[in-house]
């Protein structure tokens, strides 16, 4: 839950190839339509390249389709039936929540996590999980390849060694390596789904800076838990598909109890984006969200890494008089990564954009969330570049609920107050070759 106490504080936009019509009109269908592989090449392609030419510009929002048409027209997102949804934003609240949901766990705990590495924090979770194994739920845990290149230790034999089912996505050997496609196609969603009817779902990995403390070099980011057997029964058999494709023990979606769905209090959109020719539907969540605003969008997005579709969307909400803010990180697991986001700083300002630096000391900002005109709440995995977009697996939930929306705003405000706006002096400092380099560079590959 959010919490104003200080103690508990806490991709990729661009479509290369746009569609001509709606407030997503730069979704690539086309581009996503083709074979993998030609898409693979397209991509490093235009990484090679200097994005010199220009993308057909959006339509007017006037003309644009209601946020919930243009989600079920260009991505084919329908909106789900969900209860009260609750948001958490620290590394203390997100572990609390994690513990609680796997102790009211009474038949099955299904776990997507980008990273599990080593940590105190990561072996309480697998403990937790192992005691719940033993009384007879079932418990599969899902992580991707990159566990095993990041500081940290992958836990992976900490799984082994609990029981715990687990399966590693794409793994990174040297008989992969030639294997470019599967390479560069990560899992980068951090998903859990509870008896086929709680989902918790947002930017927090189970490593030691997702569940650690703010201020002791933990991160602020984002989590929400709702009921929803509508979108835990979608989310739970792209789980088994992932997991069927990773691992060689197969599971079944109908092994998977699956309540009935039941009124609930508000609706939400859940985007799922796997590839494998389907649309790349987390460029039309954000696009949307941009078409929709018509007052004030924040972006809390550290790894934002502009280009130029993402810098049309700013320009085209800030003409017809939507103030467009993004809140960036000061500190970072990499060097490079804040160097890839600050030297867009000052094309986001050209396209009438404020930003924002949160300055908080030992606190690593990983929040991926927007909330446009304190209506639209969205929280998810995805960051604002392109990998994000094309070349990662990902996953968010845009809720229409004032509650939420109010529990987003109390965030937002307890991070603008750790944070200072930039001044256009400020980022004149970040267009640097270095920072130009790694901008360039983390285009596809950050």
């Amino acid at each position: 839950m959010v919490s104003l106490r200080r103690s508990n504080q806490a991709t990729r936009v661009e479509f290369p190839c746009p569609n001509p019509t709606g407030p997503t009109a730069a979704i690539p269908h086309h581009f996503l339509g083709w074979p993998r592989a030609a898409r693979w090449c397209c991509g490093l392609l235009a990484l090679a390249m200097a994005a010199c030419a220009s993308p057909p510009k959006a339509q007017p929002a006037a003309r644009a389709a209601s946020l919930a048409e243009s989600f079920v027209e260009k991505a084919g997102v329908v909106r789900v039936r969900s209860g009260r949804a609750e948001l958490f934003v620290s590394g203390p609240e997100i572990r609390s929540k994690m513990l609680q949901l796997i102790g009211g766990a009474r038949h099955s705990l299904l776990i997507n996590s980008y990273l599990v590495t080593k940590s105190e924090f990561t072996t309480q979770i697998i403990a937790a999980l192992k005691l719940k194994q033993a009384q007879g739920v079932r418990v599969q845990v899902t992580a991707d390849s990159s566990s095993r290149f990041v500081a940290a230790p992958a836990a992976f034999d900490e799984l082994t060694k609990a029981g715990i089912p687990w399966a590693e996505f794409h793994p990174i050997r040297l008989a992969t390596v030639g294997n470019l496609p599967r390479l560069l196609e990560r899992d980068h969603r951090k998903v859990w789904i509870i008896d086929g009817r709680t989902v918790f779902l947002g930017g927090a990995n189970l490593t030691s800076e997702s569940l650690g403390d703010p201020g002791a070099n933990g991160n602020l980011d984002l989590m929400v838990a709702f009921d929803s057997p509508e979108a835990a029964r979608r989310l739970t058999a792209s789980y088994v598909a992932t997991w069927n494709e990773a691992s060689q023990q197969k599971l079944r979606a109908e092994d998977f109890v699956i309540p009935e769905t039941r009124s609930a209090d508000t609706g939400a959109w859940v985007f799922d984006q796997q590839l494998d020719g389907e649309p790349a539907n987390i460029g039309t969540m954000f696009a949307g969200l941009f078409g929709a605003a018509r007052r004030e969008l924040w972006l809390v997005h550290s790894y934002t890494f502009t280009n130029p579709t993402l810098l049309r969307l700013v320009r085209d909400a800030t003409a017809r008089g939507v103030r467009v803010h993004l809140v960036l990180a000061h500190r970072a697991v990499s060097r490079r990564l804040l160097c890839a986001s600050h030297y867009g700083i000052r094309d986001f300002q050209q396209a009438g954009g404020e930003v924002w630096i949160h300055d908080r000391p030992g606190t690593y900002l990983h929040s991926k969330g927007v909330l446009a005109d304190d209506r639209w709440t969205c929280v998810g995995s995805a960051n604002l570049n392109r990998r994000s977009c094309g070349l990662s697996r990902e996953a968010g939930v845009v809720f229409d609920d004032p509650g939420l929306a109010r529990q987003f705003r109390m965030h937002l405000d307890a991070v603008r107050a750790e944070s200072h706006r930039v001044s256009p002096a400020e980022a004149r400092r970040y267009r640097t070759p270095r920072h130009w380099f790694w901008w360039k560079v983390l285009q596809w590959a950050g």
